[in-house]
């Protein structure tokens, strides 16, 4: 009966799709690329995610040059290779705008830099710049060293048991590390690998891997349906309740040490370096626009931590990768 329903639309869909092609679909027949069928795209005969991803884009490289084109489903997707390509778009003052491959983190990331665009991306990106300082850096070094430490602890019981998962391992060390040097607290999930906030950051990454690899998941009624909606949005009620937590308490902390009271640094475990959450805070309460609200200090505090521990996430996956065509030489 659903199908029914839905095959109307689908049909209608197809006919709009052959007879009257937008810009973009227009655009596309001048870039090579391989076959893409209606509705679907290249969804079946072209792997974006995966452990036979780099494979497949290189020999559509081979196949179709530097620059490539495919669709997932009725997303138009381009593949630069060429250096000065790529190099010319990341530097653009103009190409701000993101793609809807970053609608899927926005329920996750909301604002932050890497979903925002255009004048808000400006202001984030020139209020966030003086954090990276290397005086400010070199501060966390300890810590780095804690976390890489407790790393070596966690994989000692793996060696001469054969190969293992190591995302798991390179996740909790990097959530560590992002944790105690964004938000000044420990989160300890190395030593707690179980915890609700460790596993939930992956589950809430595989979740969202699977989404972007898959437009079609992202359908309604389809979404809901499946109970990917109500999982995602149990999730992310956790993920949100540590950064709330966190710039509650270090706001309780400076109200309380202005009015000679015991600090809250003390209270909560907060430790003193806490450079990029403490900048985010005194902008938000000298009124600065690119951060005007509590929100607006959430998302990029969870943005900035979802980007560490998802770049270490594929850190570690590419360099396995190319240990093993090393090996293979």
């Amino acid at each position: 009966m659903e199908l029914l329903l839905f095959l109307p639309a689908i049909l209608g869909a197809l006919l709009i799709w052959l007879v009257f092609p937008d810009r973009k679909s227009r655009m596309a027949r001048n870039i090579p690329g391989p076959t893409a069928y209606p509705i679907v795209g290249n969804i079946f005969n072209f792997i974006i995610l995966g452990p036979k991803a780099p494979e497949s884009w290189r020999k559509h490289r081979e196949k179709y040059g530097n620059a490539f084109r495919v669709w997932l489903g009725p997303q138009l997707h381009l593949f630069l290779f060429d250096p000065d390509d790529i190099q010319m778009i990341l530097t653009s003052n103009t190409l701000l705008k993101k793609s809807v491959s970053y609608d899927p983190l926005i329920p996750w990331l909301g604002t932050g830099l890497l979903i925002s665009t255009g004048k808000l991306w400006q202001m984030r990106r020139k209020a966030i710049t003086p954090t990276f300082h290397f005086k400010i850096l070199d501060e966390f070094v300890p810590i780095f060293n804690k976390c890489s430490k407790a790393l070596r602890d966690c994989l000692k019981d793996k060696v001469g048991k054969g190969p293992f998962q190591l995302t798991e391992y390179m996740s909790n060390c990097a959530l560590d590390a992002i944790a105690e040097t964004a938000m000044g607290t420990e989160i300890k999930a190395q030593t707690n690998p179980h915890g609700e906030y460790p596993t939930s950051v992956l589950k809430m990454t595989a979740a969202l891997m699977e989404k972007i690899g898959n437009p079609f998941l992202d359908i309604e009624p389809f979404y809901t349906i499946s109970g990917r909606r109500k999982r995602e949005s149990d999730l992310l009620k956790i993920l949100f309740s540590l950064p709330m937590e966190v710039i509650k308490g270090k706001r309780y902390s400076k109200t309380t040490y202005r009015n000679g009271k015991t600090s809250s640094d003390e209270v909560y475990g907060i430790k003193k370096k806490t450079a990029f959450l403490q900048l985010l805070l005194e902008m938000k309460q000298n009124n600065a626009p690119a951060f005007r609200t509590d929100q607006d200090v959430q998302d990029e505090v969870i943005t900035f931590m979802f980007e560490v521990s998802f770049s270490m996430i594929k850190f570690q996956k590419y360099f396995v990768i190319i240990f093993l065509i090393s090996r293979q030489k």
